[in-house]
């Protein structure tokens, strides 16, 4: 018996190939498919003659070995992708019955938080209104004001030095009233209403600098094209207000109501719902006022609607010696208006925050809320009693917050009766000390 070389497996002398890997006895080339040796010999290493037959059988299983190793990689980079290599769809999971060593799911993903969509920008007028607009936005100012029903804001226009006009409502029964101009808040007084058109005059602390509108004489017609000149409410900063300014055209004229100084003609024009512009003025192509926002979607059913009022027959008689005083308050803790207060500074967002809550409390009536921030001194400088007594009727309108060594300084600006600042000191989130200061330009 003979020993294949490749297998070792036993081959009979008159066999021409192994019956088991089929390798061929090849004397010629002295292929050892050689007697198998006795348990006394030792097995010779084979020659160099010896393995060039083994070496050429063996290439064919070699390569064929490498191709199903690519196949194979190719397949496994396919599946960690989650890809179907032979199609568009996911790859093929592993059957139930298949052991599959598979990596732990990670975190959920989150949707993205969809970004808030900006105010949308302000109709751009074209050149003959853009001048409108540029000569008479001098005349226009906010107006803020703490009421019984906190709707205390819209636009004012200057018919004086120091005088105002505005829509009754929105400073209706006011225990404060503010003027925002570029100094800052100017505290002012309802002097005159006129209820039937929806109208009051303002006076201020101080001369605004203003320039007074030309009041019109024409009447409104139908079809009459107007400019809509104000303050937005929509923007970053609600206290001042974003300049607003909107055409429109006239598509009714109604009823005239009566009012002891004339007749107050009511008439509506198109235009896009904004609180902001209640009180302010409708001038026409010539810059002259014509009339006077006092709602804003008057109703629900039609609510892209200016209603206005034409003032050429009433403003001249408040202006007079005429007119009627406005009624006071009727509620004890007015609302203030509906924005929230106006926190800046260089001071820790912490201290700015303690502030913020501080402020809120005292705008919303909520007393024992403010004092229970105050520390051990500030309450003895500062009594509960008083707080209650010192801040009925008043607003903070804005804080200044800035660092001062250890503590931070908070200068409030607060309407009321007369326009006043306070300054409190802030230790971490504690006010520590309370005291009042006047500043020139409040």
């Amino acid at each position: 018996m003979d020993r294949c070389p490749n297998c070792q497996a036993q081959v009979t002398a008159a066999a021409p190939t192994c019956p088991n890997c089929g390798l061929p006895r090849r004397d010629e080339e002295a292929t050892a498919i050689h007697r198998a040796p006795s348990p006394q010999t030792h097995l010779a290493e084979p020659t160099e003659q010896s393995r060039g037959p083994r070496a050429r059988a063996m290439i064919p299983v070699t390569a064929g070995l490498l191709v199903l190793a690519v196949i194979a990689g190719i397949l496994t980079a396919f599946q960690l992708r989650g890809q179907n290599p032979f199609g568009s769809g996911p790859a093929a999971s592993a059957s139930p019955g298949t052991s599959s060593a598979t990596s732990p799911p990670g975190p959920t993903p989150r949707a993205p938080t969809p970004p808030v969509a900006p105010d949308p920008p302000e109709p751009t007028l074209d050149g003959a209104w853009a001048e409108v607009a540029a000569r008479a936005d001098g005349s226009v100012r906010r107006v803020i004001a703490s009421t019984c029903s906190g709707t205390g804001i819209g636009s004012a226009y200057a018919v004086g030095p120091d005088t105002l006009a505005t829509a009754w409502h929105s400073v209706a029964g006011a225990r404060s009233v503010g003027v925002v101009d570029a100094a800052g808040v100017v505290s002012a007084e309802v002097v005159k209403v006129q209820p039937e058109a929806n109208l009051a005059l303002l006076r201020t602390a101080r001369p605004l600098g203003a320039p007074a509108l030309s009041i019109g004489t024409r009447p409104l017609a139908v079809g009459d094209e107007a400019l809509v000149l104000g303050r937005s409410a929509r923007g970053p900063d609600p206290l001042r207000g974003r300049p607003a300014a909107r055409t429109g055209q006239v598509q009714e004229v109604g009823q005239r109501a009566p009012a002891p100084e004339g007749e107050a003609q009511i008439s509506r024009m198109g235009g896009e719902f904004d609180p902001g512009l209640a009180g302010a003025p409708v001038l026409g192509r010539d810059g002259t006022l014509l009339g006077m926002v006092i709602e804003t979607a008057p109703d629900q059913t039609n609510p892209h609607q200016f209603q206005l009022a034409e003032l050429g027959a009433l403003i001249d008689p408040l202006l007079g010696p005429t007119g009627q005083p406005p009624p006071p308050a009727g509620c004890p803790h007015p609302a203030g208006p509906k924005f929230p207060p106006t926190v800046t500074g260089g001071a820790p967002e912490p201290t700015r925050a303690a502030i913020g809550r501080l402020v809120a409390a005292l705008n919303a009536g909520r007393l024992d809320e403010a004092y229970a921030q105050l520390d051990g001194e500030a309450k003895q400088t500062h009594p509960r009693e008083g707080l209650a007594r010192d801040w009925t009727g008043r607003v903070v309108v804005s804080a200044q917050v800035e660092p001062d060594g250890a503590e931070a300084v908070a200068t409030l600006t607060v309407i009321g009766t007369g326009c006043q600042r306070y300054r409190v000191a802030v230790s971490g989130e504690q006010l520590t000390r309370w005291q009042q200061a006047e500043f020139p330009g409040c």
